[in-house]
């Protein structure tokens, strides 16, 4: 059964005639408003993708209201506020293993640098077209990532590479949709070459094309860092690149972006450590 809206009581007495209930923390959860809680002898087991939300209150509610068996799937489970999933590690597939196995591509990072009285967004923006001309990338169709850290500025930099030959869509955590359907499908096509994101297109995103991103506001933490270099990994067309400028990294995610270290043999290692 498909989980869609507000599960209530009639919900849950329906979903015993069917085998498996799929459905997101905001229809099962009673955390949500309006959402009734899982009868506790209802299920079997329970399976949760993108766990590394399971500290959350609302997904916590359904692990604890379900009485049964569970098990959690996800690719960074690491968070931000360093809290501990819980359970018991039964299987990692290390991301070394995977480039191995061929799952994952090997990412290159570019440093860029910026001139004293230069404009960064400008020079980054101008450094990221280049990439995307260059002849691996035009003939394997890539397409360009931006990341900004507020709408005003995403909207800005949508100028900035008008003004670069590079037409750029705009996707923001509050686009609709049928707006962001309908950019990615501009961008599928050519008539945009890609897209300035704040705030979206981050967990369950794939769109293989991207090959190139431009990071005009690097994240300071290492898990929605390498949730952003993923979207570059996927093995086809050219080979993913990361353009930043090395001077504006902070935090965690510094050592990253030093430019004598290879991020083939890095990334893996700081991601697998994490």
């Amino acid at each position: 059964a498909d989980a869609s809206g507000r599960a209530t009581e009639a919900d849950w007495e329906r979903w015993r005639d069917v085998d498996v209930v799929v459905g997101t923390a905001n229809s099962l959860s009673s955390g949500y408003p309006g959402v009734k809680r899982v009868p506790p002898d209802l299920f079997d087991l329970v399976l949760f993708d993108e766990a590394q939300h399971l500290p959350a209150r609302t997904w916590t509610a359904i692990l604890q209201e379900a009485h049964a068996r569970a098990a959690l799937f996800t690719a960074t489970p690491f968070r931000r506020d360093r809290k501990h999933l819980p359970g018991t590690p039964v299987f990692a597939y290390s991301l070394a293993q995977a480039m191995h196995d061929g799952i994952y591509a090997p990412i290159d990072f570019v440093p860029v640098t910026v001139a004293e009285g230069e404009n960064a967004d400008q020079v980054l923006a101008r450094q990221a077209a280049a990439r995307l001309r260059a002849p691996e990338h035009h003939q394997a169709g890539s397409r360009l990532l931006v990341r900004a850290e507020r709408v005003a500025d995403a909207e800005a930099l949508v100028g900035v590479y008008e003004g670069a030959g590079i037409p750029l869509g705009l996707v923001v955590g509050t686009s609709s949709p049928r707006t962001v359907r309908k950019t990615l499908e501009r961008v599928r096509t050519g008539d945009l070459l890609g897209f300035v994101c704040v705030g979206a297109l981050v967990e369950g995103f794939d769109f293989p094309a991207l090959k190139v991103a431009a990071y005009h506001a690097p994240h300071r933490n290492l898990a929605s860092t390498l949730q952003f270099i993923g979207r570059l990994a996927r093995v086809t067309g050219a080979r993913g690149e990361l353009l930043a400028i090395p001077a504006m990294i902070e935090g965690e995610t510094r050592e990253l972006y030093r430019e004598d270290i290879a991020w083939r043999e890095l990334l893996p290692q700081i991601t697998d450590a994490a």
